[in-house]
């Protein structure tokens, strides 16, 4: 006999059930265009990528609890309250499942990680963090220069101290320490209160030498002749600023002696980025550098400034995929362009 709930059979209920499961399912948000798992940590069931980013070779800061912020929330980046490291970053944003307490995912993370031989060197949790809710510093330090909200207008990360938990941890090798940040926040999501885990893993590791690509002069007239631009990848920045790195000088120098070989010449100077980080922000940050470019010029080699003039264009001009980390570098450049 088949069972019954109010003389019903249970199989429209359980055929019910099944639906809701299945439309659940279907609801369940996409990761983010280019985004993945990190092989280390994972990823807590039900949730998704909100935000990614991923660099070859990165020197960053790991908050050290505890912490002490000033009025504003934001914490002295000093070897007091937080450890400079250096190599491959990587750092993922997910959104949790509803009904799940950041704490809980958190410990998920913890629990997977203690099991692959990594030891917690700092944690903490509300107040205990010593941040006072401020999001952008949270948001510049785990993504400097990225937007601080979703495409929905919803933080990416909150930073409410009082539902902030963080956890840092490591694992030594002789291939090379690896350190895990988690740093977990909930907010309101369509009513609920839902977790937001910030997930950072810094593989310790030195920075690939050998890489610098020098165009000279006669090599930039000929691209000049034929397409009226070249594109130089041998200036360099740190990442997020407009300063001039020391082994672009030689790069700088070959751009004046185009200049001087050529005294009618005037050129743009224009600054290229990925697509990594806030649009209005790389507009701002490209210009910078080309402006770096032109200060070079004039200041070192009498180039005079009616000669140059600095353009940005952020991400607005890419040359390959910003979906690769090759692709994204491509795109990271300077051109000089005939006018």
């Amino acid at each position: 006999m088949t069972g019954t709930i109010c003389g019903r059979t249970r199989y429209p209920v359980f055929l019910s059930l099944l639906l809701m499961a299945a439309l659940a399912a279907a609801q369940q948000e996409p990761d983010k265009d280019g985004s993945k798992d990190h092989k280390i940590t994972g990823r807590y069931q039900g949730s998704y990528i909100t935000e990614y980013s991923q660099k070859e070779y990165e020197e960053v800061r790991f908050l050290k609890p505890p912490l002490d912020a000033g009025g504003n929330g934001a914490v002295p980046l000093t070897d007091a309250f937080s450890i400079p490291l250096s190599g491959r970053a990587t750092t993922i944003v997910y959104r949790g499942p509803n009904g799940r307490s950041s704490l809980e995912v958190l410990k998920n993370y913890i629990d997977r990680l203690s099991g692959a031989g990594f030891t917690t060197v700092a944690k903490c949790r509300g107040v205990e963090c010593g941040l006072n809710g401020n999001n952008q510093y949270i948001q510049r330090l785990y993504f400097r220069g990225a937007r601080a909200h979703t495409r929905d207008s919803e933080p990416i990360i909150s930073s409410d101290r009082d539902l902030i938990v963080y956890t840092l941890l490591q694992k030594k090798s002789s291939a090379g320490d690896v350190w895990v940040s988690l740093y977990g926040s909930e907010f309101q999501h369509g009513g609920n209160l839902t977790p937001s885990i910030a997930v950072s893993v810094l593989e310790t590791k030195p920075m690939e030498t050998g890489k610098m690509v020098f165009v000279d002069a006669a090599a930039m007239q000929e691209a000049m002749d034929a397409t009226g631009r070249v594109a130089l990848y041998g200036i360099y920045f740190d990442t997020n600023k407009a300063v001039l790195k020391t082994e672009s000088a030689r790069q700088i120098a070959e751009i004046a002696r185009l200049l001087k070989s050529n005294p009618k010449l005037k050129v743009l100077v224009v600054g290229h980025t990925d697509n990594q980080g806030d649009f209005d922000f790389n507009m701002g940050l490209s210009e910078q550098r080309a402006d770096a470019v032109i200060d070079a010029l004039t200041a070192g080699h009498a180039i005079p400034a009616a000669r140059l003039t600095p353009v940005g264009v952020g991400m607005a001009s890419p040359v390959d995929t910003n979906k690769t980390s090759a692709g994204r570098a491509k795109n990271r450049r300077v051109e000089i362009v005939e006018y």
